[in-house]
């Protein structure tokens, strides 16, 4: 097991974290040789945590880039819309003026 998207480090940011961590300091405890393979930056005492080399801080930024180019595209979308309806706006529903009747009281 391998939890590449953040760090094992204490204090202890999430479920998966903690297990790997605790799973390993009680293999070792029983005289297993182990070795975790994690994010960089990983550590856990008396355990051999070897580096996959994913930088859980790169694929942060990489994500918050993402959500930004999407949250852009959303915005551009919305401008187009809007562009289009006023555009369109005229023949879709043209306006008509008040009815004037004559003759009628």
């Amino acid at each position: 097991m391998a939890p590449l998207v953040t760090a094992i480090r204490e204090p202890q940011q999430g479920g998966s974290q903690a297990f790997v961590s605790d799973l390993a300091r009680g293999l070792v405890g029983r005289g297993h040789d182990v070795h975790v393979y994690a994010a960089s930056g990983s550590q856990i005492p008396g355990v051999e945590v070897i580096d996959t080399g994913v930088d859980p801080r790169a694929r942060r930024l990489r994500q918050q880039r993402r959500a930004r180019q999407l949250r852009r595209a959303r915005q551009l979308r919305r401008a187009r819309q809007l562009r289009r309806a006023r555009r369109l706006r005229p023949l879709l529903a043209p306006r008509i003026g008040p009815c004037r009747w004559s003759g009628m009281t």
